[in-house]
């Protein structure tokens, strides 16, 4: 039996099990917070930003427009725009982290690996770039490469939400149902109230075979999220 949620041809998010649904942004990413410094010194400041001062920081405005455009659903525009960053400044990690981002985004995973990997080479402590190369290595379905990439994370960060819930996805669509079970429990531990582990951990269960526990875990999401896709499919297979 199948997770039918895990069955679209074409990989975008995960469907279940990696974030929460109120997460937007992937946290990880540097140039999120990067804009988010920038807005909270203009609202800091009584002046804003001269424009002389940010054309006088190479590649600055490149990167503004980069997020800009990605801003308003433009990815290939905004793909475009960062190569207008000095061609100096295109060996920094910030840059190849950035563009593995906007490859991944718009469908060049192959492409957004290599860039995260030189990024990791760059800066090979970082965690940022460890947790990115599993966003399109799970849109290539490489288990066994986003489970090695999930041990990197938790070797440096072993109480990594991103890591752990990646991890029990991956082991989940390896097969390796008690495995997944173990990291999705793990996750519970510290988010208790995240119906998508949750609903990984059912899963789980149902694949083992222990329909009764899962039956209650799909019923435990279903009661707080009723129109929880995932949990209703569960639930009727659970039956």
């Amino acid at each position: 039996m199948k997770n039918p949620t895990l069955q679209t041809a074409a990989f975008v998010w995960p469907a279940a099990f990696v974030w929460p649904a109120a997460f937007v942004w992937p946290a990880a990413f540097v140039w999120t917070l990067a804009l988010m410094w920038t807005l909270a010194a203009t609202n800091a400041s009584a002046a804003p930003i001269e424009a002389s001062a940010v054309a006088a920081i190479p590649g600055a405005q490149a990167y503004q427009d980069s997020y800009d455009l990605e801003a308003g659903g433009k990815l290939e525009e905004a793909l475009v725009a960062l190569r207008g960053v000095p061609t100096g400044e295109q060996g920094t990690y910030v840059f190849a982290l950035r563009k593995a981002w906007l490859n991944y985004t718009t469908g060049r995973y192959d492409a957004a690996i290599k860039g995260y990997q030189e990024a990791m080479g760059l800066a090979p402590s970082a965690v940022e770039p460890k947790l990115g190369i599993m966003l399109p290595q799970m849109a290539l379905r490489r288990w066994l490469d986003v489970e090695k990439s999930a041990q990197a994370v938790l070797g440096v960060d072993a109480k990594s939400y991103l890591g752990t819930s990646r991890l029990a996805f991956a082991l989940y669509n390896l097969g390796r149902y008690a495995e997944a079970e173990k990291q999705y429990r793990a996750v519970l531990v510290a988010y208790p109230s995240d119906v998508e582990m949750r609903a990984g951990l059912a899963w789980s269960l149902l694949q083992r075979g222990e329909r009764s526990a899962a039956a209650k875990e799909f019923s435990n999401v279903l009661g707080v999220a009723p129109r929880h896709a995932s949990a209703a499919a569960g639930a009727r297979a659970a039956q």
